[in-house]
């Protein structure tokens, strides 16, 4: 699943709600250090590293997880020209020890966490006074749910262009279809698993944190032209002279402690 996942990721343009919210939290942080939980099997971020050097945001990413795939962290960190690395040793996202430093990211993961386990990687990131992005490509949306059997389809198309090929991913993906039925059963799951925007300012209101120090936003962006959309949540620490930054296009909503 984790293979599919990636390979999914290289072939399909599915980056632009992530690079979109990024960008501009980016110049706003003033950093071009990436610090990605919840890695899995390296994710969106090559492709999102190479996004955002084309829009001339040049970024280096580290990428972690409480279980790291190192094989597929050493992958991506070989062919990303320098622009990725990682750290083999598990990072739990709700304890990030204070000394790694980079922006922190979670795309496509923080569905997996429980709400008691959200507001911990929220409120350590206040506590540690980085920004953090978090971004979500699917959601509570029929269009959404509905194109989940097709993913199943997508793995019998996909998984021969898997390279290196393995035996077993052939035996569980055709013989035994396993890999199909447990990547359409995921993605069902994780649609309604997504936390919705009324959801994320909830979290955020239950975190204790000086409004004049750090900020929250969160907000939903349209995925191209179908009838769905991509949410995020994005937090920044406050200097004594803040930038303003342009979200056009996006509703967003500015949070404060309760």
């Amino acid at each position: 699943m984790t293979a599919y996942l990636f390979r999914s990721f290289e072939i399909a343009n599915q980056i632009e709600p992530i690079v979109e919210t990024l960008t501009p939290a980016i110049e706003e942080a003033r950093t071009d250090q990436l610090l990605d939980l919840c890695s899995g099997g390296a994710g969106p971020m090559p492709p999102v590293v190479e996004a955002l050097r084309q829009r001339g945001v040049e970024v280096h990413a580290t990428l972690t997880d409480l279980f790291p795939n190192v094989a597929y962290f050493e992958r991506a960190a070989k062919a990303s020209g320098g622009r990725i690395d990682f750290i083999a040793e598990p990072v739990d996202a709700t304890a990030v020890p204070p000394t790694i430093p980079g922006f922190r990211t979670i795309f496509n993961a923080f569905h997996h966490l429980r709400p008691a386990d959200a507001r911990r990687v929220l409120a350590s990131t206040v506590a540690a006074r980085r920004p953090i992005a978090v971004v979500e490509r699917v959601g509570r949306e029929p269009a959404v749910i509905l194109s989940m059997p097709f993913a199943a389809i997508a793995v019998l198309l996909l998984m021969p262009t898997i390279l290196p090929l393995h035996w077993s991913r052939l035996l569980f993906t055709y013989l035994i279809p396993l890999i199909p039925l447990l990547v359409a059963f995921d993605g069902f799951v994780s649609c309604l698993r997504v936390y919705s925007v009324r959801e994320l300012e909830g979290l955020v209101s239950e975190i204790d944190f000086d409004p004049e120090q750090y900020r929250f936003e969160v907000g939903r962006v349209r995925i191209g032209k179908i009838p769905a959309h991509s949410t995020w949540l994005v937090g920044m620490p406050l200097d004594p002279e803040p930038r303003s930054v342009d979200r056009r296009g996006r509703r967003s909503a500015t949070l404060a402690a309760r």
